[in-house]
């Protein structure tokens, strides 16, 4: 008579960790994280002055009143990297307010530091294939 409720205790159990263990499939992390990932890997390349590293957070879509296409924020960006701008940066984004709606996300109350101070900075990105890119930057 043991057997059958050892049986039965073993398939309820494995039955529960089925069920949990469907449920957990599938959940990677949110959008929310997903961008704050972004904006970190920004903020360690332009620490580690690795221009390529930098685009690689950009969008081929790229585009601002300054900045028209991802080649032009690269060489804004490179520009400030040579002229020493970005020596000693640090980027905050504990307090960012982050909003997205259909696809696209700004991202507003950045900290960021450099040697020419503290500044500011405002992102926009949108999700292409899974990842959060960014189209625009500014600060003030």
């Amino acid at each position: 008579m043991k057997r059958p409720i050892e049986a039965i205790a073993c398939l309820a159990c494995l039955a529960l960790v089925l069920v949990c263990g469907c449920q957990m499939i599938g959940k990677g992390p949110s959008d929310e994280e997903l961008i704050r990932n972004t904006l970190s890997d920004w903020a360690a390349a332009i620490k580690a002055q690795d221009i390529d590293k930098v685009m690689a957070t950009y969008s081929e879509k790229s585009e601002s009143s300054e900045t028209p296409n991802k080649d032009s924020h690269r060489d804004l960006i490179e520009g400030y990297i040579d002229a020493g701008y970005m020596d000693e940066s640090a980027m905050d984004i504990e307090q960012a307010q982050i909003t997205i709606e259909d696809g696209k996300a700004s991202v507003s109350e950045v900290g960021f530091t450099t040697i020419m101070g503290d500044f500011g900075l405002e992102f926009a990105l949108q999700k292409e294939g899974g990842a959060w890119l960014i189209t625009d930057f500014e600060y003030y």
